[in-house]
């Protein structure tokens, strides 16, 4: 209704709506008018281990763009660190990091193949993860591997190998959906990051990873860029494990 005053009075207006929740898939009992926008919400965007609802939710973009060709289609994506799930937790935790960089590259694929006019993120991730999206935003044709390899050849020099290793270790790990517990959603907490995500096998692997890097680099920015990683991810991990132990234990 408010579409419809708004054409009257501006024609060359548009109003904008969310596709989201409840109300993300295309209506069924209301003709939107053509000066309506939708903004298509995607919570999954950041849980690719979350595999039968990401394939719903594709599902539902792919239906608004079959069914509504012309009209413009835009993006709402949950592109955060998902810490906050664990600082809103009671008790609060450290949640498992979500490095999702190749999942990423999945999604920008289908966007640029629905040909969708533009995006607005709820946030951003970690700083890899950041990186790929806007340069994926500039430029959708580059792979995520080419980008990974440059981000940290750069920053890291003789110790971009070991990193890169740790970080892909770490995104497979969170990707995975064979590492999870069964239902996820039920059950997206503190135990799943620290006892089926951040084993005690994997964070001793990748520690070692972590001393590579650290006998690798050998200028002053690249230990510097080094230690930002160890004090800001690394050390969230560690603690976020040996609290968990320590309520474990406790119990």
């Amino acid at each position: 209704e408010v579409a419809r005053e708004v054409k009257k009075t501006h024609p060359k207006k548009w109003i904008v709506c969310l596709a989201y929740m409840t109300h993300a898939s295309h209506p069924k009992q209301v003709k939107l008018e053509p000066n309506i926008a939708v903004q298509f919400c995607m919570p999954t965007y950041q849980a690719p281990y979350q595999q039968h609802h990401v394939a719903h939710e594709i599902e539902l973009l792919k239906e608004w763009r079959k069914l509504e060709p012309q009209r413009p289609l835009y993006l709402w994506l949950y592109s955060r660190y998902k810490n906050h799930l664990g600082n809103i937790a009671m008790p609060p935790y450290r949640y498992f990091p979500n490095f999702i960089a190749h999942a990423i590259g999945e999604r920008f694929a289908l966007f640029q193949e629905l040909k969708l006019s533009g995006m607005f993120h709820c946030g951003f991730g970690q700083e890899v993860e950041a990186q790929v999206t806007y340069q994926l935003m500039d430029d959708h044709a580059r792979s995520v591997d080419q980008l990974l390899d440059e981000y940290f050849t750069r920053l890291y020099g003789p110790a971009a190998a070991p990193m890169l290793k740790l970080y892909q270790s770490i995104e497979q790990t969170y990707c995975d959906p064979k590492n999870y517990p069964d239902p996820v959603l039920k059950k997206r907490d503190e135990v799943v990051s620290w006892e089926y995500l951040g084993t005690a096998a994997r964070m001793a692997e990748w520690g070692k990873l972590l001393a590579q890097a650290k006998a690798a680099a050998n200028t002053a920015e690249q230990r510097r860029q080094r230690e930002l990683f160890e004090m800001g991810t690394w050390k969230y991990m560690t603690v976020g494990r040996e609290l968990y132990l320590q309520k474990k234990g406790g119990n």
